[in-house]
C-alpha cells in the first residue's frame, strides 16, 4: 500500500525554503538613503533666498537739466532685487545728496521693486545722489547747466554740385518745438555762402513752430551754410540740436534755369547756446 506524506510536513518544508530569501520591501516602504537625504537638504538651501545679497541699480531719465525752478526735474529710479527677484513692496529706500546742491522729493519705498525720486537744482554744477537700503548703497550723478537765453541754429545745404550748376534758389521749412523757443522776423539772417551782396534771404516766422526760408541768388552759390536762425529760449528749457529739423519738402533750384538740382539737401548744421 502506497504511503502518503503528511500535509503538515510538506507545509513545514515549504516555509523553511522561503525563510533564507526574506521578503522584499515594496518601493513605497523602501528606506531613504543618506544620499537622498543630502539631495533634499541641498535643494532646500538652493531655494532659500533670504540670505541672498541685495542689489541696487540706479538710473536717470536724462543726465542734464537747467539750473532753474522751471526746469522739469530729473527722475532717479532705484531698482532693488535679491536673487534676480524684486524686493517686496514697501521696502524702504533712503535717497540723499552726497555732493552738490539740489533738492529731492518723491517716493522712499518700493513698488514692484522700484523706488523713484525727483531731483531739482538752481545751482550750476554736478549733483551726486545716493540710494541706501539694508546697508547697501549706490550712487548716480546729474549735471545742472546755466539757463541758455538764446539758441543759434545754422542751416546748410549738403551734396555735390556739378561745376556749372550753382544754387540759384531754394525753399525750405525749419520745424522746432513752439513751447521751448520763439523767433522774430529779425532772427533770420544770411550767412556762410549766402553772405554776398547778390543773395536775398527772406523768412516767414509768423507760425509758431515753423520758419520758412526762401533764398534767391542770380549768380548762384555753392553748397554750405546759408542761414543763421536766432531763437529765444524759454526759461527752464534746455535746447538740443534734435529739437530742430528740416521738412522733407525742401527744394533746391539751379541758377539761371528753373530746374531742381538732384542730390542736394537742406540740413541743420549746428546749434550754439548763449
Amino acid at each position: 500500500m502506497k504511503q502518503h506524506t503528511p500535509v503538515a510536513i510538506i507545509l513545514s518544508v515549504f516555509v523553511m525554503l522561503l525563510l533564507p530569501c526574506g521578503v522584499t520591501a515594496s518601493a513605497s516602504e523602501a528606506p531613504v538613503s543618506a544620499s537622498s537625504e543630502a539631495a533634499q537638504t541641498a535643494g532646500t538651501e538652493i531655494g532659500n533666498t533670504t540670505g541672498a545679497s541685495l542689489q541696487i541699480n540706479l538710473s536717470i531719465d536724462r543726465e542734464t537739466a537747467t539750473a532753474s525752478l522751471r526746469s522739469a526735474p530729473i527722475i532717479i529710479s532705484a531698482d532693488l532685487s535679491r536673487a534676480d527677484e524684486p524686493v517686496p513692496d514697501g521696502t524702504a529706500v533712503d535717497f540723499a545728496i552726497s555732493s552738490g546742491t539740489g533738492t529731492l522729493s518723491g517716493a522712499t519705498a518700493t513698488v514692484d521693486g522700484i523706488a523713484t525720486v525727483r531731483l531739482a537744482s538752481t545751482t550750476v554744477g554736478t549733483v551726486v545722489v545716493s540710494a541706501t537700503a539694508e546697508s547697501v548703497s549706490a550712487d548716480i550723478s546729474a549735471s545742472f547747466l546755466a539757463q541758455p537765453k538764446q539758441a543759434i541754429v545754422k542751416v546748410a545745404t549738403v551734396g555735390t554740385l556739378a561745376s556749372a550748376t550753382p544754387i540759384g534758389g531754394l525753399l525750405a521749412s525749419v520745424a522746432y518745438p513752439a513751447g521751448g523757443y520763439a523767433i522774430a522776423s529779425g532772427g533770420v539772417s544770411p550767412s556762410g555762402v549766402a553772405s554776398g551782396a547778390t543773395t536775398t534771404l527772406a523768412a516767414n516766422t509768423g507760425t509758431a513752430g515753423q520758419v520758412i526760408l526762401a533764398l534767391l541768388d542770380v549768380n548762384g552759390i555753392q553748397t554750405g551754410e546759408f542761414a543763421t536762425l536766432t531763437f529765444q529760449v524759454a526759461d527752464g528749457f534746455l535746447p538740443n540740436i534734435d529739437d530742430f529739423s528740416v521738412t522733407p519738402a525742401a527744394s533746391v533750384i539751379a541758377a539761371a534755369r528753373n530746374a531742381t538740382i538732384p542730390g542736394i539737401s537742406v540740413v541743420i548744421q549746428s546749434l550754439t547756446l548763449r
